[in-house]
C-alpha cells in the first residue's frame, strides 16, 4: 500500500517526462475550448488528459524536436520558480501567474472579446520583451 506522499512523488516524477508533460498541456487546451464552448463533454476530456499525465505511461523516449524543447523548458521553469527561496519575488511570480490564470478563465467563459485582444497582446508582448532580453536588449 502506498502512502499519499509516495503518490504524490510518483506524480510529480512521472509528471515530469516530455510525454507526459505535453499531454497535460494538451488536456489545459482542451479547457479553454471547454470554457469558450461551454462543453462538458471537453471539460471531461481535459479530466482524462491531466490525470493521465500523472501515470507512468512506458512510451518510447521522445525525439530531440520542438515539442521537446518545449516541454523541457516548460520542467526547468517548473523548477525554477519552486526552487526560489521564499520571498518578495516568489511570491510576485504565484501572485502573477494565479492573476493570470483566473483572467484567463474569466475570459474564455464570458467570451470577451476584448479581454482575448488583451490577452494575445499582453502575450505578443511579453515574447517580444523575452527575445529582447534573449538577445542582450535591456527594455
Amino acid at each position: 500500500m502506498l502512502a499519499p506522499a509516495e503518490i504524490l512523488r510518483l506524480a510529480r516524477r512521472n509528471r515530469r517526462t516530455p510525454w507526459n508533460w505535453l499531454m497535460q498541456g494538451l488536456g489545459w487546451l482542451f479547457l479553454c475550448l471547454a470554457l469558450l464552448l461551454h462543453s462538458g463533454a471537453l471539460f471531461v476530456f481535459f479530466l482524462v488528459l491531466f490525470a493521465a499525465g500523472f501515470l507512468n505511461l512506458n512510451l518510447p523516449e521522445m525525439p530531440d524536436n520542438a515539442f521537446r524543447r518545449l516541454a523541457e523548458s516548460g520542467v526547468a521553469f517548473e523548477d525554477r520558480v519552486l526552487q526560489l527561496p521564499p520571498g518578495w519575488r516568489r511570491a510576485a511570480i504565484w501572485a502573477g501567474l494565479l492573476f493570470a490564470v483566473c483572467f484567463v478563465l474569466w475570459t474564455l467563459w464570458s467570451r470577451s472579446l476584448i479581454a482575448l485582444c488583451f490577452l494575445m497582446g499582453g502575450g505578443a508582448l511579453a515574447r517580444i520583451v523575452a527575445s529582447n532580453r534573449a538577445s542582450g536588449i535591456r527594455p
